[in-house]
């Protein structure tokens, strides 16, 4: 049985530019008191830092008009957002978010206070961001009294402890970006807009098309299945079909809940892809495939592992399907289906890769019947009993 560490690459070290969206009211009689609180730490390899800043630093100037000093204050027109979105678009960095429904929580877990819902909070971040980041410098603004944070600042010196050097391989940076810092609120504030209704807005749509390629699976908490089922109601149309999307989300959810944390890899490879597919479902994109290269590459970026078709196709799919969650698949890639006509095309699929199989199968045993007078069957043995009885039985 493998530790769980030894499921991601411990050599690489990432900084993780964090900001927060929602407050820690669970007053919810009152108007500002949000429904949500949302964690969204922007992941970059130490190795791109400087690249990142660089990029960044050129970004503003090009932005920012008299009078400002922040990127954001730039973010006040459609075109803007849209030119500034797509000039990031191909920097190298990831987004990892944890989206908590504080209502949900509220009424399911007993929590009636700020203090012990910031305690709940510094659990949940840790254990979601740790387990795939265990070499992570945590960046925020210093110049900002924010009270998750320094709670959460306390909760990891108390976690862990330093090297030989003195240095904590997951803990906080005194990284001074700004350039990165309000970066990562952006994306933030896009993500947002998404969950909250006071931030929702009908351009959302293209904003997260643009960052498609960068979101990491995103974390929803409670992981209900009436929440994935919500979110899919945007997108029905004649060809949705409810009992199939509520199967199907409902099958992967118990997945992950059963396996998320269990210590075997392949279980965490396939807790990781299934929260993949959920999250690329519930995005803008929900109605098209993803491709294997793109949950493969995808895998590679939280793990450190490089995988190759053969095994993301027969270690991490086909043992999921094996476990009864539905993945639908055809030449474009994989999804969770919500219509008929994606769990007929896994069918298509399959169907045209068994058929000839069991073609030249036939072929087979029959040419030998012929050969031996009928006294030797190559299907005549208990392994194969299910085969023969099969075309026995079928006018195959």
């Amino acid at each position: 049985m493998s530790n769980i560490t030894s499921f991601i690459d411990g050599s690489k070290r990432m900084y993780g530019f964090i900001n927060e969206r929602g407050n820690y009211s669970l007053d919810f009689d009152k108007k500002d008191t949000s429904s949500y609180f949302i964690i969204i730490a922007m992941l970059v390899d130490e190795n791109n830092l400087d690249y990142l800043e660089n990029e960044m630093s050129k970004i503003s100037k090009e932005f920012l008009r008299v009078g400002e000093t922040n990127i954001i204050q730039s973010l006040n027109s459609y075109p803007n957002r849209v030119m500034i979105l797509n000039k990031i678009k191909d920097l190298e960095f990831e987004i990892f978010s944890v989206i908590v429904d504080k209502k949900k929580i509220f009424e399911s877990s007993g929590l009636r206070c700020t203090k012990s819902f910031l305690k709940f909070l510094n659990g949940l971040l840790y254990n979601e961001i740790h387990n795939y980041f265990p070499k992570l410098q945590i960046i925020v603004k210093s110049d900002e009294d924010k009270q998750f944070m320094e709670e959460f600042k306390k909760y990891i010196l108390k976690n862990h402890i330093p090297n030989l050097l003195g240095e904590y391989e997951f803990g906080f940076s005194n990284n001074k970006s700004e350039n990165l810092m309000q970066l990562s609120e952006v994306i933030c504030q896009i993500i947002a807009a998404g969950y909250e209704e006071s931030l929702k807005s009908y351009e959302l749509s293209v904003y997260m098309d643009i960052l498609q390629d960068k979101l990491l699976p995103i974390v929803i908490w409670p992981q209900e299945l009436e929440d994935y089922i919500k979110k899919l109601e945007q997108y029905k149309s004649d060809d949705y079909d409810e009992n199939i999307a509520y199967s199907s989300v409902r099958l992967a959810i118990k997945f992950i809940k059963n396996n998320k944390n269990s210590n075997h890899i392949e279980k965490q490879e396939q807790v990781y892809v299934l929260r993949y597919l959920l999250s690329m479902l519930i995005s803008q994109k929900s109605n098209e495939y993803i491709s294997s290269r793109d949950i493969i590459n995808n895998l590679c970026e939280i793990t450190g592992r490089e995988y190759n078709p053969q095994y993301f196709k027969t270690r991490i799919i086909a043992k999921l399907r094996d476990a009864g969650v539905i993945i639908s698949s055809s030449q474009n890639g994989y999804k969770i289906p919500i219509k008929e006509k994606e769990i007929l095309a896994f069918v298509n699929q399959t169907s045209s890769m068994i058929k000839p199989m069991l073609e030249r199968l036939k072929i087979c045993r029959n040419r030998v019947l012929s050969a031996t007078d009928n006294e030797f069957d190559v299907l005549n043995f208990q392994e194969y009993k299910y085969l023969k009885e099969f075309y026995d039985k079928t006018m195959f």
